[in-house]
């Protein structure tokens, strides 16, 4: 069985803040047992399965896995929702690319959004997240200007023998700031020092759908595609 059940089943439990012994008296097993499910300990069986779908009312494919969207629906290119920088006609041989452009543009207004929810009055966190996502564009065109040994050089103004180095560097930078920026606002979350619930904003399933409408669904593929290839 897929190794994706474990992590989605303990993922569902904790969102809906179920604990562990009511979860298994509604779904008729042993807390023990349950445990083993959660864990990847124990494999379950196709009814166990079928029961957690109606239970968390949720797709099969979604608990194993092969889907990122919960209720399992698949979308095609036209049904990923434009962002406002999208705004080409979309033929046959761009599909593929048209495609993960969506993706990119739509999961990137989620991110920059659920930024500013957790970001401080001087935007350290937006700013240092914006810095590295450009970065990340400015390094990749670089390197797809190399393709062709006549583009224009003078495009420039940073040697391109320099160029991957600096980047590479400024990236960890801003990723080490975002992180350390990230930790000391959970921090100062669990010690509730803001006293403020909009700071508190809680990401799951559940928020992603609601508030950001078909927007999560790019996002959720997204974080499926890439996590693929990470295994």
């Amino acid at each position: 069985m897929t190794n994706e059940f474990h992590r989605v089943l303990t993922m569902l439990r904790k969102e809906r803040k179920l604990s562990q012994k009511q979860t298994a008296i509604d779904l008729g097993i042993s807390q023990a047992l349950l445990s083993h499910y959660e864990k990847g300990i124990r494999e379950c069986g196709l009814d166990f399965i079928l029961k957690v779908a109606d239970y968390f009312e949720v797709s099969c494919d979604f608990l194993l896995g092969r889907s990122p969207d919960p209720k399992g629906a698949t979308i095609s290119v036209d049904e990923i929702p434009n962002s406002d920088l999208v705004k080409e006609q979309i033929t046959p041989d761009k599909l593929i690319s048209e495609a993960n452009k969506k993706l990119i543009f739509n999961s990137i207004t989620v991110l920059i959004d659920i930024i500013r929810k957790y970001d401080d009055k001087e935007r350290k966190l937006m700013n240092e997240t914006v810095a590295y996502i450009m970065m990340a564009v400015y390094n990749m065109f670089r390197i797809a200007h190399r393709a062709n040994p006549y583009n224009s050089a003078e495009l420039f103004s940073v040697d391109d023998s320099m160029a991957a180095a600096l980047v590479r560097a400024q990236m960890s930078i801003g990723e080490a700031k975002v992180a350390a920026k990230a930790v000391s606002s959970a921090k100062s979350i669990k010690s509730n020092k803001h006293g403020d619930s909009s700071f508190e904003y809680t990401v799951s399933l559940e928020s992603l759908s609601r508030d950001y409408s078909s927007y999560s669904t790019s996002l959720l593929n997204l974080i499926h595609n890439v996590e693929k290839k990470l295994k």
